[in-house]
């Protein structure tokens, strides 16, 4: 038999329910635990449903608006919090741009922004509670290294065996540990590989109640308006949701947890045992950081998900979403929400985004304008390869010393010449341009297919995100962005797989990038920005400018092309950061990233068009319908009149990234040629990315290091980007003298 649990809700607003009851079932004689869990979450509901009932009086008004981002007046006035773009209380340069060998990187970037807060200190940290993760078969071990100078007394839960201190140089998220991802479900469903684990689907309160809502409601009919009244309704459903973040992150990402903290979100942070969650949770940011030990990537995921299970089960959190903000971890974010029945993105989905030849294939299949692309064959048809080439030391040293005598030059040059010069050779997943290169010719085929081998293999995963390492770093803690593990990674996770890579056309034209939002299937928001050319043959960027100057017609196909693309490979929900061409036969895709763009993509959408990635991609991740109002700055306000594409833009910004115009050391002064434009009046930020004694390379010598980067605003995008145009000129002839 079954009985159920009604969730009574308050009267009507304006005759309409605000929120219809939720009903759960719930079984005789299941254990009480489960039934105290259902309880908990029809409290929840019903705090939320109430909630939104109470709100609507002083929200909602006449406001109404469509779902385009439009409203009419009404009594709500003032626009919707948001915080101050290009200022933070402390940024850190992101590791990548050093490629230093801690997790953290060698090197902490110093940040100027007009009216940014004063950097904040760490502050001394404190035991993490032993009663955060609770595995069966754990072993909890104390560690004596941190990051952060002094040691302390962690405690963390491993499986099997001693962490020591080189075994947590490698304790992150890599390469290796996406491959064994890509095997979850060959033989099992999600419901199989939920039950192997000890998990339980659950029950989002935040998204059950929004799903029982009464449609035609005025509470429903709100939070689906692009209104700051709406906006604000959402942040009040939002406001005390749980929300587990998997990996970190570098640094630089503090704003995204300062961001959450700011919008009353309980935050538990998931990653290995040297991230700097932990101070984020020592200063009260973030609810709780658990870590899981990540060295061996097959157990890497029901790892994650007994601690979320755990955290449920143990310490009475409703969890309301699972999300991430690092590219490495959309793969294990997407499939625990899976696993959890939490709204997401289909993990084959997530996964095709990241194949970039499976995305050529969906892409054509939906009949959208396609890349012409070609998949070379496995290192074992196109090279000589040593017959001990399985042992990682020797294969590392034999890529390092290849020469065109190793390879069956035929093979590369026939499916070079299927494709045409010049062409695009890449690796099929990557980041950050690592592998990526222009090749002119047939001549320069071969050079460039070592090259891009020797790339991908220096590559590895600093503080979540994918860099270059150098040729004479320790063998340890080489390549781990492809399983060459290092110190205490199991040996499963040791032998690196030869990348796989392939060919497409070269496009001309000029580049953009689409930030896209969808929620509940639908195309909410899109908008262009403008990026620089590229410093080619590595496509490292060099500058943007927002609004996108190429004109309202190519601007809206570019937009159309991505959020087809999108649909293309089957995502439904989130933020995405797309690229593509305005190629001479019109929009072309470069890639889809299945999260928020990096670096000041953030920014540049809350300062041009007042909308927040953060708080959307958090919204879409617990079920909360998205909207944004979009270049709106009060309700009521005569641009919120207009139609979205007739709206001016609330500022107009470009940047400008330094990348080494020589090959050498930074000597002392550099620093100062670029902070010294954080006093023009112009200027919203200065950031330096390297410190005296660091070796940057130029072009002429490999994939450029970004040693800084400027940003300003102006009357115009064309006003902005011919400031940043300016001032790039100058930094370039004065930072020659500090590169010895």
């Amino acid at each position: 038999m079954v009985s159920a649990i009604a969730i009574p809700v308050g009267g009507s607003h304006h005759g309409a329910h605000a929120f219809a009851a939720g009903v759960h079932e719930v079984e005789h004689g299941e254990p009480p635990q489960a039934h105290a869990r259902r309880s908990r979450i029809a409290d929840r509901m019903r705090a939320i449903n109430e909630g939104l009932e109470g709100a609507l009086p002083s929200l909602a008004g006449n406001n109404s608006g469509s779902e385009g981002g439009n409203s009419t007046k009404g009594s709500f006035q003032g626009a919707s919090s948001l915080p101050r773009p290009f200022a933070s209380a402390y940024t850190a340069s992101p590791a990548s741009f050093t490629g230093g060998g801690s997790l953290l990187g060698t090197s902490y970037g110093t940040r100027s922004s007009a009216g940014s807060l004063p950097g904040r200190e760490l502050t001394e940290s404190k035991p993490i509670r032993t009663n955060n993760v609770n595995i069966q078969n754990t072993e909890f071990v104390s560690l004596g290294v941190s990051p952060y100078g002094r040691s302390r007394d962690d405690v963390l839960p491993t499986l099997g065996g001693k962490l020591t201190p080189d075994v947590v140089k490698a304790n992150f998220l890599t390469d290796a540990h996406l491959k064994k991802l890509e095997t979850t479900y060959a033989d099992a469903s999600v419901q199989e590989v939920a039950s192997s684990y000890g998990v339980t689907p659950i029950l989002s309160p935040i998204s059950e109640a929004l799903k029982t809502s009464a449609k035609g409601g005025a509470a429903y009919e709100l939070i689906h308006q692009g209104t700051h009244a709406a906006q604000e309704l959402r942040r009040q459903v939002l406001r005390e949701g749980a929300v587990v973040i998997i990996t970190t992150g570098s640094m630089g990402k503090r704003f995204v947890y300062e961001r959450l903290e700011q919008l009353g979100v309980n935050t538990y942070i998931i990653d290995g045992p040297d991230s700097w969650a932990q101070v984020l949770e020592d200063e009260g940011v973030i609810e709780r950081f658990l870590p899981v030990d990540m060295t061996d990537s097959s157990k890497t995921l029901e790892l994650c998900a007994n601690a979320i299970q755990s955290l449920i089960d143990h310490d009475g959190v409703e969890v309301d979403g699972i999300a991430t903000f690092c590219e490495i971890a959309v793969p294990l974010a997407s499939r625990l929400a899976e696993i959890f029945g939490l709204p997401g993105n289909p993990s084959s989905a997530v996964d095709a985004a990241r194949d970039k030849h499976a995305t050529r294939i969906a892409v054509a299949n939906a009949g959208l304008p396609s890349v012409q692309s070609r998949m070379l064959p496995s290192p074992e048809t196109l090279v000589r390869l040593p017959s001990n080439h399985d042992n990682r030391i020797v294969r590392k040293k034999f890529v390092a010393n290849m020469t065109e005598e190793h390879l069956n030059l035929d093979k590369l040059l026939e499916i070079g010449g299927q494709i045409g010069y010049p062409l695009v050779m890449k690796p099929v997943s990557g980041a950050a341009s690592i592998g990526v290169l222009k090749v002119e010719s047939a001549e320069k085929l071969s050079t460039a297919y070592l090259k891009v081998l020797r790339d991908v293999f220096r590559a590895k995963v600093n503080a979540g995100a994918l860099v270059m390492g150098s040729d004479d770093e320790d063998d340890d803690v080489d390549s781990v962005a492809n399983g060459n593990g290092g110190g205490g990674r199991s040996e499963a996770d040791a032998a690196q797989d030869w990348p796989t890579i392939m060919l497409e056309e070269y496009l001309d034209g000029e580049e953009v990038d689409v930030d896209v939002i969808l929620s509940e299937g639908k195309s909410v928001y899109n908008a262009t920005s403008d990026n620089w050319p590229c410093e080619e043959p590595w496509f490292n960027e060099t500058g943007d400018n927002a609004p996108c100057l190429l004109g309202l017609e190519i601007e809206r196909a570019l937009e159309t092309v991505g959020v087809d693309c999108c649909h293309a490979l089957g995502l439904t929900t989130g933020v995405f950061h797309v690229e593509l061409k305005a190629t001479s036969r019109g929009p072309r895709l470069i890639e889809v990233n299945t999260r928020m763009g990096g670096g000041p993509v953030r920014d540049i959408n809350l300062r041009v068009n007042g909308v927040d990635l953060v708080e959307e991609h958090i919204f879409a991740s617990v079920g909360i319908p998205c909207n944004p109002p979009f270049r709106i700055a009060v309700d009521g306000s005569e641009a919120s009149s207009r139609r979205a594409e007739d709206r001016d833009p609330l500022d107009c910004v470009a940047g400008y990234t330094l990348n080494a115009p020589k090959t050498g050391t930074v000597t002392e002064g550099a620093e100062a040629v670029i902070m010294k434009w954080a006093e023009v009046s112009y200027v919203l930020s200065a950031e330096v990315f390297v410190h005296p004694g660091d070796k940057v390379t130029s072009k002429a010598d490999g994939l450029p290091t970004w040693m800084g980067e400027i940003r300003v605003h102006g009357d115009t995008a064309a006003d902005a980007k011919d400031r940043a145009e300016k001032m790039r000129d100058t930094l370039l002839a004065e930072i020659l003298p500090f590169i010895r």
